[in-house]
């Protein structure tokens, strides 16, 4: 280490609790280690217990986010400076740990430095040509990708409106003949049945009313671009949107049952939906290791994302919250993608990471969106109790509001096959 190089570094930030409310945090950078000190609780991590570091795709002008590879659990302890700090601190940490430097700035995926670090982490990084490959194929395959339809971008921006009305979103499914028709057949389900059958769309999306037009509307347009089919997770056809469409409603009647403003639904349905969308970006390389990939999931104890690292190089978590970011959705949509399996790993968002969460928990043992098969068993993480507010008492409790919903949300999952 260069001799004007400090021997310790101390900064600070503020994060925000599930209640919006800023908490300070600092953090301690020293001979030692790394130590960070947030409402009382301290937590001091050895350099021997890192692996690798480097700076995060959550980075922008004047903010800087560097992540810490903990060896054992391949996880992430996240380290935000100021741009004024940054060389400091990188040359603070390139000391004692390797620090990997992506391209454009070091935003070499979205969301975490697990993210930026994996596959060197790993011992698969660049020397390892079979992981290049599997990457460069991937980096090709987003690149690939369309861009959402105008169709999603306009129905967005009508359930965003709070002045929007039934009359405004059956313009912009009366332009979709399939989506239009989809309406009808629903209207005319026997949970909505009525004396004589519905043909008018206008008939049809009264009868409906505008949140469940609307939430059939966004998830129907993003499950038709990409594909229907992953062939693997032991997954259905259309597995990941039945399961996301679920994921997503189980979230949101949470949200509602815990206070939630419900200026808010729109981005909980949105990051319940995509929540997944990564399997489908990652279903070739999983179809081609799939046995390899679910024995790794055993010897993990469920941990689906840490499996997908060691048998890829990369995991659905990543991958969905590049996509996402491509598209443009927002931080809170990104981050539930990129953590929706282990909420403590977020750094912002920290609530709706944990609602859907615990949504997807539950889904999962619904089954909703599965094939006969099951590929892997959810594995909860206690701390989004925590989150929300959850006692281990109130858990019965919530298992009963989404079970007074499941047909609700089997027949809207339904609907996106």
């Amino acid at each position: 280490m260069a001799q004007e190089t400090p021997d310790r570094l101390l900064f600070e930030y503020c994060t925000r609790s599930r209640d919006g409310e800023e908490i300070p945090v600092t953090v301690l950078l020293d001979a030692h280690g790394v130590h960070t000190r947030r409402e009382g609780r301290e937590e001091d991590v050895p350099w021997s217990e890192f692996c690798a570091a480097g700076e995060t795709a959550d980075s922008v002008p004047g903010n800087r986010h560097l992540g810490l590879l903990v060896k054992k659990t391949l996880r992430a302890t996240i380290l935000p400076c100021r741009e004024d700090q940054f060389a400091e601190v990188v040359e603070f940490l390139s000391a004692r740990v390797p620090f990997v430097r992506g391209g454009g700035g070091g935003a070499t995926a979205a969301g975490s430095a697990t993210r930026a670090v994996s596959g060197e982490a790993l011992g698969t990084g660049t020397g390892d040509p079979e992981l290049r490959e599997r990457k460069q194929r991937l980096d090709e395959r987003l690149a690939e990708l369309p861009l959402l339809p105008a169709s999603f971008h306009e129905a967005l921006q009508v359930a965003r409106n709070p002045l929007s009305s039934v009359a405004d979103l059956e313009r912009v499914i009366a332009r979709n003949r399939s989506l239009a028709s989809r309406m009808v057949k629903l209207a005319n389900s026997p949970r909505y049945a009525r004396a004589r059958r519905l043909e008018k769309l206008s008939e049809c999306l009264s009868v409906l009313g505008f949140s469940t037009a609307r939430d059939v509307v966004l998830g129907y347009t993003l499950s038709r671009v990409l594909p229907k089919d992953v062939g693997v997770y032991g997954l259905a056809e259309y597995g990941v949107w039945r399961h996301g469409m679920a994921v997503a409603l189980a979230a949101r009647t949470l949200a509602r049952r815990l206070g939630v403003p419900p200026d808010e639904e729109e981005d909980f349905l949105l990051a319940g939906l995509l929540h997944d969308v990564g399997k489908l970006l990652l279903s070739p390389f999983a179809r081609a290791r799939e046995r390899e990939l679910a024995e790794e999931v055993v010897r993990c104890e469920g941990d689906l994302p840490q499996a997908e690292q060691n048998v890829l190089g990369f995991d659905h978590q990543e991958v969905g919250a590049r996509l996402v970011r491509r598209w443009g959705l927002s931080r809170q949509v990104q981050e539930v993608v990129l953590h929706h399996h282990l909420p403590t790993e977020a750094v912002a968002f920290r609530r709706a990471v944990a609602l859907v969460h615990v949504a997807n928990h539950l889904m999962v043992r619904l089954g909703i969106g599965d094939a006969a098969r099951r590929f892997v068993k959810s594995r909860v993480d206690r701390v989004a109790f925590d989150l929300l507010g959850i006692s281990g008492e109130s858990l019965n409790q919530v298992e009963a509001w989404l079970s007074e919903e499941e047909v609700t949300y089997r027949m809207m999952a339904n609907q996106l096959a």
